[in-house]
């Protein structure tokens, strides 16, 4: 089951996590106008949300409890870094995002409510901001200074009932 697909700068390869199945990131080539499977890069679990650093020399996927690095260009695994542990001890790493200078990494933590905050030359986790319920997706806005996060779902407390009624009716 695909999660995403993410195409290179050049539009020559095209890059999509596995979340099901054999796990890992498939590497898909475009070339002579057909596409073709040029192999599976294998992770220790299964990959969703990716993103391609600007200069094109990492790939990263969230992966629930962390995160995997891989060299687009070998197409192998540089690494992992865990997630820290959230209270209820659920983390859901979903999707993740980079800022244009390649110098921090984003990471919505679904269930932990959080975004994780990632200085990626020294890969490391440099903090934690607390967010609403069930964040997904992540958006820089043009200028850099603002990041957007999605919610799944409404939190119960807010009173929005499960099914609303059709328009005009």
């Amino acid at each position: 089951k695909p999660f995403q697909a993410l195409p290179s700068k050049d539009g020559c390869w095209i890059f999509v996590s596995l979340a099901d199945g054999p796990k890992g990131i498939a590497v898909v080539a475009r070339k002579n106008g057909a596409i073709k499977l040029a192999r599976v890069v294998k992770t220790s679990g299964s990959p969703l949300g990716m993103v391609l650093t600007h200069d094109g020399k990492q790939l990263i996927a969230a992966m629930h409890d962390r995160v995997v690095f891989l060299d687009p260009a070998r197409a192998v695994v540089l690494g992992y870094l865990a997630e820290p542990q959230s209270p209820a001890g659920q983390i859901g790493a979903v999707y993740v995002n980079v800022t244009d200078d390649d110098r921090f990494l984003f990471v919505s933590d679904e269930y932990a409510q959080r975004i994780t905050v990632i200085n990626l030359e020294k890969r490391s986790i440099v903090g934690t901001i607390p967010v609403g319920f069930l964040p997904i997706a992540l958006t820089f806005s043009p200028d850099q200074r603002f990041l957007y996060t999605t919610s799944e779902a409404a939190a119960k407390e807010w009173g929005w009932p499960d099914d609303c009624n059709a328009e005009n009716t």
